[in-house]
């Protein structure tokens, strides 16, 4: 299940704003991050515990609170036209399979191990 996470964090500068980011993208399962125009920041991914990324931004950041959590539903497909139907498939080998070379050195001596 996709999860939006918003969250409040104390970012006064832009290396806070970097920091917040990064420790945030760094959490399993986020797929995207990015700051709201009013200093939030908005945490989308694939079953993230927020109560735990709250706890890892107040670990790094001091201040996280949690504004709002909420599921996001897949939008329902609208009537398109298949563009699929009239084309053929894309195979990425050839048709024709590899030819191998051998090289192969005769020696003249024995063993040369010695």
């Amino acid at each position: 299940m996709k999860i939006k996470i918003v969250m409040e964090v104390g970012m006064n500068s832009g290396n806070k704003k970097k920091r917040a980011m990064k420790t945030a993208s760094c959490f399993q399962g986020v797929t995207s991050v990015r700051i709201t125009p009013n200093d939030q920041l908005e945490i989308i991914g694939q079953d993230i515990d927020p109560v735990k990324l709250a706890c890892c931004l107040r670990y790094k950041m001091c201040v996280a609170k949690i504004i709002r959590v909420e599921e996001i539903k897949p939008e329902a497909e609208k009537d398109k036209p298949n563009e699929k139907l009239g084309s053929y498939p894309q195979y990425l080998c050839s048709k024709y399979p590899p030819t191998w070379e051998v090289y192969y050195q005769e020696t003249s001596q024995g063993c040369s191990i010695l």
